[in-house]
């Protein structure tokens, strides 16, 4: 049976808490890997949860996904697509949302918008540039030096951070469904991905 999109939204969010949790280790360096290409491969796994964050609503759609995701490997401008993105589906970008208890009577919580400490439409620009520089060969003739890598150390711990409270617990709308979504990290406290659909309500 072919996957429905909360499904396939759940392995796409899987993989973004994998590339998490690896970052972590590398940027712990346990596997004891030299400096240059573990700080590569860093920015590398960021560059990838990136992709994942912009084109996760999508992911209902087979053809547009991949001839969207497609465009965006080639483009080196990611705010024109970004833009493109915008067009397809203008709520593409996850809302990072936290329960709070809500005071009407027979609901327990209610959902309350974070205003900050996540990644941004703007910051996850800036993040998806400076990985696309980082894992680039340096032209020898460029003015750009990416070679203080302790200079990113701080960098990366925020973005790691800024991701994490963008996607612990948020809202989605996915391409042409008409419903919601709610995507919980670690849903009821333990390790797994959940995603929840909410269908609009019925028209009279």
């Amino acid at each position: 049976m072919e996957p429905t999109g909360m499904e396939k939204y759940q392995s796409l969010m899987q993989g973004v808490k994998l590339r998490i949790q690896l970052i972590g280790r590398l940027m712990g360096n346990q596997d004891k890997i030299p400096l240059l290409p573990r700080f590569e491969f860093v920015a590398l796994q960021f560059r990838k949860i990136l992709e994942l964050i912009a084109f996760g609503s999508l992911v209902a759609n087979e053809k547009v996904y991949a001839a969207t995701h497609a465009g965006f490997a080639e483009e080196w401008n990611a705010k024109k697509l970004l833009g493109k993105l915008g067009k397809l589906n203008p709520n593409f970008y996850p809302v990072p949302v936290k329960q709070v208890k809500c005071d009407i009577p027979g609901i327990a919580l209610r959902h309350e918008k974070i205003v900050s400490g996540y990644l941004t439409k703007d910051a996850l620009l800036a993040a998806y540039q400076k990985c696309s520089e980082i894992i680039h060969t340096t032209n020898p003739y460029s003015s750009e030096d990416h070679s203080d890598f302790h200079e990113y150390t701080a960098t990366f711990a925020l973005w790691r951070d800024q991701i994490v409270t963008l996607l612990s617990l948020h809202e989605l709308h996915l391409f042409m469904d008409p419903g919601m979504a709610v995507c919980s990290m670690n849903d009821g406290g333990t390790n797994n991905v959940r995603v929840y659909r909410f269908s609009p309500p019925a028209s009279k």
